[in-house]
């Protein structure tokens, strides 16, 4: 194995494997081919309760399992499953009247949203009316102000919902955020693994707005892994390392359209 994003790869997988987390073990292999798809679907199914939530065992609560575990789902090519289904099933169900979700103060509810109608609006299950009630939740709510003010995690929550969805503010937002991705991204305001997820979360090889390719984004995310193999020496961000690596290496190849 001569490709050192290969090897960074592998580093990765085996600092995750001598941590003992079975769930985030699955992930990988599945994620890295050693193992089918389908082992990591199981594995989800057997935390996911009667109401279609997962649990991914590290204090999250539903809908934060939820939402990994249909992003996990989507990159391994199970997103059309039942697991999936039922996971989204959930979080639609969680969708308040007013077409958000529920978090403590406003600026985290603009980002739930944000990352529900992410998730959701990649699948096949659910209504339209639901997809069409959170866009327009986040298309009154669409400041850049306010997002400047969010930062990293603004962005990066807005971006792949923006992508995904059919916001009327689409255009214009998308020019900003890819301006701004760009800009924490060069300042080093916004840390290389946020970034690198973000290319994955839109599935996109280039991004609007921003004159920041795959290829950049990955040299840097591979700058940024440390010596025993990990990212931060935290499983979370190791794990999600992995996912934005490999899909970025099936990026540099070629260039392809934005969104």
């Amino acid at each position: 194995m001569n490709d050192p994003r290969e090897k960074a790869l592998e580093r990765a997988r085996a600092w995750l494997a001598g941590r003992g987390d079975a769930l985030a073990g699955v992930l990988a292999d599945a994620r890295l081919g050693a193992r089918p798809a389908s082992d990591a679907e199981a594995v989800l199914a057997e935390r996911q309760d009667a109401q279609g939530a997962v649990a991914w065992g590290d204090g999250q609560d539903g809908l934060a399992g939820s939402l990994r575990a249909l992003h996990w789902l989507r990159s391994l090519g199970r997103g059309d499953g039942r697991v999936a289904e039922r996971a989204a099933a959930f979080l639609a169900g969680r969708q308040a009247a007013d077409g958000g979700w529920s978090a403590a103060d406003a600026a985290d509810r603009d980002l739930a949203t944000a990352r529900c109608l992410a998730a959701l609006a990649c699948t096949s299950r659910v209504r339209a009316s639901a997809l069409s009630r959170a866009a327009d939740f986040l298309a009154a709510r669409w400041s850049v102000d306010a997002l400047a003010a969010g930062g990293e995690a603004a962005v990066c929550a807005w971006f792949p919902a923006l992508c995904h969805a059919h916001l009327e503010i689409a255009d214009e937002a998308l020019q900003w955020c890819g301006r701004e991705l760009e800009r924490g991204f060069r300042t080093g305001r916004f840390a290389p693994l946020a970034v690198a997820r973000v290319f994955a979360d839109c599935d996109a090889h280039a991004l609007p707005g921003a004159r920041l390719g795959a290829e950049e984004a990955l040299a840097a995310l591979l700058d940024a892994q440390d010596d025993d193999g990990s990212f931060g020496g935290d499983a979370e961000a190791t794990l999600e390392a992995i996912r934005a690596i490999h899909f970025l290496i099936a990026a540099t190849p070629r260039r392809a359209a934005a969104c």
